[in-house]
Order: structure tokens, then sequence, then C-alpha cells
């Protein structure tokens, strides 16, 4: 008997940390870019965070912030624009400026999800910049691949783990009885 209350505790603290692991992604678009990136130049880069890539939210009422984040592979440093939220739900500036030629990483960081990595930028120097710059199309960014496990996914598999080891021990358990009184 004590068992089976054992397994159905485990089963609903299961069940109650589902919810916990369900929508913890989303997804950042880009508005449309200019052509070409030129030192020393700022630029305002628009973007929409969407909640499993769907649903366009509002991070700071979720208590986050969001960034630009651009690294220089080169120097190592790092140099972050503060995100405002303009427009529609979800939609955000930041003022980047890059202070140095050559090719620079970037990411764009969603407030409490999880930060999503643009690519990288090659940046001209202010010399020779083209005269005539084009836009480029606006970029579809794919969900943030998961870099890092998370607590609740593993606290999930160890507490799914220990209850199937807890349902199968107590079957064996039976078995043996049922032969020792055979």
């Amino acid at each position: 008997m004590r068992i089976k209350v054992l397994a159905a505790a485990l089963a609903l603290t299961l069940v109650g940390a589902a919810p916990a692991l369900a929508g913890g992604w989303a997804a950042t678009t880009l508005d449309e870019l200019p052509g070409e990136f030129i030192a020393g130049n700022t630029y305002q880069i628009g973007y929409t965070i969407k909640q499993h890539g769907v649903t366009p939210v509002d991070v700071e009422t979720m208590g986050g912030t969001t960034e630009i984040r651009i690294t220089s592979p080169e120097s190592g440093k790092t140099i972050a624009y503060q995100g405002v939220r303009e427009g529609p739900t979800g939609h955000y500036i930041a003022k980047v400026t890059f202070p140095a030629e050559g090719k620079w990483t970037w990411q764009v960081t969603q407030g409490p999800f999880q930060a999503q990595e643009l690519g990288s930028i090659s940046v001209k120097p202010a010399a020779l910049a083209g005269t005539a710059a084009q836009p480029a199309p606006a970029a579809q960014t794919a969900p943030a691949p998961v870099t890092q496990t998370s607590p609740f996914l593993v606290a999930a598999l160890v507490l799914g783990t220990a209850g199937a080891a807890l349902i199968f021990g107590s079957r064996l358990v039976t078995i043996a009885k049922r032969r020792a009184t055979a």
C-alpha cells in the first residue's frame, strides 16, 4: 500500500512539473537590414520577439529586458545595446554602432527566454563604404538552438526514472512474494 501511495505522489509531481516545461522558447525576426554596415555609423535595428515563433511577446511584462549584443571575435569585446519597445507588441528597436571594421557576431537577448544567435556580420571601414547601399531583405531567423539543458527537464527525467524504477521494483517484490508462498 505504501508503495502505491509513493507511486501516486510521484505521478502527481511529474504531472505538476509538465506545465513548467511548456512554452520556454522564443524566436526573433529582424526587420529589414541595411545592405552594408559601416564602422562608426549607428543603425536602428528593429526586431520582433515571438514566443514559439508565432505570438509576439512583450518581454518587459515578463520581468525581462532585451538587447542586441555584438562581439568582435578578434578582440573578444562585447557591446550591448538596449532594445526599446516601439510599435506593436513584441517589437523593439536597438541603436547599434559597430565601432570598428571586421567580422562581428551578434545575438538578441529575449528577456526570460534564451538568447538567439544571429550569426556574423562583415563591417566595412568608413573609407571603403559603398555609396549606394541597397536594403537587404528581412531576415527570417529560426528559433535559437538549445545549448544548455533545462534544470526542470533534468528533474523531470530523474523523477520519471525513479518512478519507473519504483513501480518496476514493487512489481518484482509482489512476484517474489507470490512465488515464496506458492
